[in-house]
């Protein structure tokens, strides 16, 4: 079962999909740029990307290791 968690999906407590009408591949491709710089918070892997051909929505399936569930960051994840 999805958990829904500010306009993302955590899937578990490693992976993240995040959907929406204005989620384009770009989006990834960027985060994978800034991953490079320590300053700007990102995901740390972008393990998919793709364009739902139903209604054109974009989806990025992200991953990121958090120590323990209750983690503030693990509910921040997409604000």
């Amino acid at each position: 079962m999805l958990a829904k968690v500010s306009g993302a999906y955590r899937l578990n407590y490693e992976i993240v999909l995040k959907t929406g009408e204005a989620v384009r591949p770009a989006e990834a491709l960027t985060m994978q740029l800034v991953r490079e710089k320590p300053m700007v918070p990102v995901p740390r892997n972008v393990l998919s990307t793709y364009v739902q051909e139903s209604d054109g929505r974009g989806v990025i399936v992200m991953g990121k290791r958090w120590t323990k569930p209750d983690q503030k960051e693990a509910y921040d994840v997409g604000t």
